[in-house]
């Protein structure tokens, strides 16, 4: 996995390694899936044998969707710089663009570890109604019982067929859309009974988000964007969220800063740059103003 999936490493303004999906020569669809046992092994070895280079156990910005099952023991799991311990039947999460680490267990943990990109996703949702599943769930979850036998003898199968020298796609599509219906069809949605355009407008300010956080704060940079008001824009995100659309782009600022921070190789005149503040001194006050501690208070107390 190490040598043909993901750490093909790409800086950007982001201050982090980007961490790109590469399939296998075999495998038409790019989605990857290893038991968990295995793939912690290859960590390992991938970090003794190249010293210099990204290891998945220092935090690093994937740019696809995984998912950790744990089926027996427990493991712990960083992502944007929270701690998150998985027991037998969780199920995590991990986004594209989120920042996330991995922690060798002391114990070995039963599961299995399954990657796959927006391509793949793109192919499920024609056969699905979780449109946004990705920015409508909580990030973890423990597997209802009576899925989990069912689940397991997807992932088998799956795993089999991707093994196979000449893997069948259609099948593996098949199987795959079988397997995220299993994962999602008991997952407590953020979102629930919200309208699908609400869902939709509030999606793309996301996206634009994601693409625009350093250009502009202004929430009516992103009205524009979205060719709505800045009062239709205001009032989705309260029905979503709960929040306003200031607050959601103040938030996103405030956890690029922190997942930033996390790297404890940059200043903060750098980050501030990243994150599209003139001065250093203004996104002290910003990051003060939302999170009551300054970037260096905010550090001592994570260590």
């Amino acid at each position: 996995m190490l040598n043909s999936l993901v750490f093909s490493v790409k800086r950007g303004m982001s201050l982090f390694p980007n961490i790109h999906f590469h399939k296998a020569n075999n495998n038409a669809l790019s989605i990857e899936t290893f038991e968990l046992h295995t793939f912690y092994e290859r960590c390992h070895e991938f970090t003794q044998k190249n010293i210099k280079k990204t290891s998945p156990f220092t935090p690093h910005r994937v740019m696809f969707y995984t998912f950790l099952i744990i089926n027996e023991g427990n493991i712990q799991h960083y992502v944007d710089g929270q701690c998150i311990t998985l027991s037998a039947g969780d199920l995590l999460l991990i986004c594209p663009h989120q920042v996330h680490q991995y922690v060798l267990p002391n114990r070995p943990a039963k599961g299995h570890i399954i990657f796959f990109t927006d391509s793949v996703w793109d192919l499920v949702k024609q056969n699905t109604r979780l449109l946004h599943w990705d920015m409508l769930l909580t990030q973890s979850h423990n597997i209802h019982k009576s899925d989990q036998l069912d689940i397991t003898m997807l992932l088998s199968i799956l795993q089999k067929e991707q093994n196979k020298a000449t893997a069948d796609d259609i099948l593996q599509k098949h199987i795959f859309t079988s397997l995220i219906h299993l994962l999602m069809r008991h997952w407590p949605m953020v979102t629930s009974g919200k309208q699908t355009s609400k869902v939709d407008l509030f999606v793309r300010f996301n996206h634009h988000l994601l693409n625009h956080f350093n250009q502009s704060r202004d929430v009516i940079y992103y009205a524009n964007l979205l060719g709505c008001s800045y009062k239709v824009l205001n009032n989705i995100c309260k029905s979503i969220t709960h929040l306003t659309a200031k607050n959601v782009i103040d938030n996103y600022v405030i956890l690029e800063a922190k997942r930033m921070l996390l790297t404890k190789t940059q200043n903060t005149q750098s980050i501030a740059h990243a994150l599209g503040f003139d001065e250093s001194t203004n996104f002290v006050k910003f990051f003060k103003r939302h999170t009551g501690k300054t970037p260096k208070e905010y550090l001592l107390k994570e260590n």
